[in-house]
């Protein structure tokens, strides 16, 4: 914070954020910050909502501060966009603290996050499976060219800020949405970090300070990158004769990596050179998407494909990224193919076929103990245990169809695949024909999007990752 700062304080009306405020009015005047109250009525609790509201502006009102409030439906949302309540509400919350942010009516807001939020942040990254950049939790401050996120609190517990209230008798708001277990931040809060600390009393400030460690790891793998990329990424594409074609619409069509200059780098850099490079064309890649780049860039697999319409491809001195829709025909009617697994199967009159692969387990990805009931079985992991998905006779490889839902990795919930396609930016002209992998009503794969983990038990019980791939075939 630095004097002059108009500074809106994020209020839900739970304790957490009433004792950032209350905190922020005792400092403000050595600070020499000016303060209002934000607050937005989700409209998830139906009345207890609209009170949470009433309190947060009578709260505002006692301290005559000004009280910025706003509505939405989070459920609403939720329904339209197949995301989880807490991302939609997440969102509708985030986007009004923008509006007030380009409004000038305040140039920063302070959220009420704690250490105990950060640690259960961190243990749900673990969970999921991050890097040291997920690691690195929430940050104190966060700042983009459109707004600044501050957070004071960061470093207090959660049972520090409920004494601080207590001793200045001042009242607050429970969220009962916060007990619910259907919520997964829920399940970490009440269930899992209780067993933790009964190892470690001290692991939500051991968490906290994981995250401390890796967010200075990224900022030094961040710096390193920044003078390494120049001399890796290779902008538009390589013309006949020599050279490149380095236009504006060129660029953002395609661009490349020098494989020489790459694999000069350690592994760790080189990963980072990879997500870095993509990231300057608006796309941002999982872990999975990165190994696959590289297996690419070694020679092991020609091309993969990546998100939104891009793939990779490897001549005989770059790693080439481009949109794979720009050279793949669309097919001229419907079709539903078998899809064997392993093997291949050609899209009809398309410069197309989509490849299922099978691959030996990463170490820790999956041990569970088979049934012979998944024998010859397409299976997925959910709320640790397996799930049958399919048949391995029954895959089909066929074109979209309306009503088809799908469920990416890391979503609480189905989309439409219509919806999915517009996200994904695919051609109009192609979206008829684009591929699905199912079975039966069930679709498991969708060209583009991040599938669910998938592995296949064999008629021994023996357990692979199955892989599905769309690549080109030329024309």
């Amino acid at each position: 914070m630095q004097p002059g700062d108009r500074i809106g304080v994020a209020v839900s009306g739970g304790a957490d954020s009433v004792a950032l405020l209350l905190a922020l009015i005792d400092l403000r005047d050595g600070l020499g910050v000016v303060l209002s109250v934000a607050h937005f009525n989700h409209g998830i609790r139906g009345e207890a909502s609209d009170a949470d509201e009433s309190f947060v502006a009578e709260l505002a009102k006692g301290h005559a501060l000004e009280c910025f409030c706003a509505r939405g439906s989070a459920p609403q949302r939720a329904r339209e966009t197949k995301q989880s309540l807490e991302t939609s509400a997440r969102e509708l919350r985030y986007g009004f603290f923008r509006e007030l942010m380009a409004s000038a009516k305040v140039n920063k807001i302070a959220l009420a996050h704690t250490t105990d939020d950060q640690a259960e942040t961190v243990l749900m990254r673990i969970l999921r499976g991050a890097g040291t950049r997920g690691l690195a939790g929430i940050h104190p401050e966060k700042a983009d060219d459109e707004a600044k996120f501050i957070r004071p609190l960061l470093e207090t517990r959660r049972t520090s800020v409920e004494e601080f209230l207590r001793a200045r008798g001042q009242q607050w708001r429970e969220d009962s949405t916060n007990q619910d277990a259907v919520h997964t931040r829920n399940k970490v809060r009440h269930e899992l970090m209780p067993k933790l600390r009964e190892l470690n009393p001290a692991a939500s400030e051991t968490l906290a300070r994981t995250a401390d460690l890796a967010r200075a790891e990224e900022e030094y793998w961040r710096a390193a990158v920044d003078k390494v990329l120049p001399f890796v990424l290779l902008r538009g594409s390589p013309v006949r004769g020599g050279g490149r074609a380095v236009s504006m619409a060129e660029a953002a069509k395609n661009f490349g990596l020098d494989i020489e200059t790459l694999g000069q780098h350690a592994l760790a850099l080189q990963r980072r050179i990879i997500r870095a490079a993509v990231e300057s064309a608006g796309i941002e890649l999982d872990l999975e998407h990165v190994e696959q780049t590289l297996r690419v860039a070694s020679g092991e697999v020609k091309a993969c494909e990546l998100l939104e319409g891009w793939r990779v491809t490897r001549s005989h001195r770059e790693l080439r990224f481009e949109r794979a829709s720009a050279s793949t025909k669309p097919c001229s009617a419907g079709y539903d193919l078998p899809a064997p697994i392993p093997g291949q199967v050609a899209i009809p009159d398309a410069n197309l076929s989509v490849h299922l692969h099978l691959m030996p387990l990463e170490k820790g990805e999956a041990s569970y103990n088979l049934e012979a009931s998944h024998a010859s079985e397409v299976i997925f992991a959910e709320a640790g245990r397996l799930t049958k998905l399919a048949e391995s006779g029954s895959l089909r490889v066929r074109n979209w169809q309306e009503g088809d839902r799908f469920r990416q990795a890391h979503s609480s919930g189905e989309k439409k695949v219509k919806d999915l396609l517009q996200d994904l930016k695919v051609p109009k002209e192609q979206r008829r024909s684009w591929p699905v992998v199912s079975s039966g009503g069930r679709v498991i794969w969708v060209r583009g999007a991040r599938p669910l983990p998938l592995w296949f038990a064999d008629q021994h019980g023996g357990l692979q990752r199955l892989v599905i791939e769309a690549q080109e075939t030329g024309t």
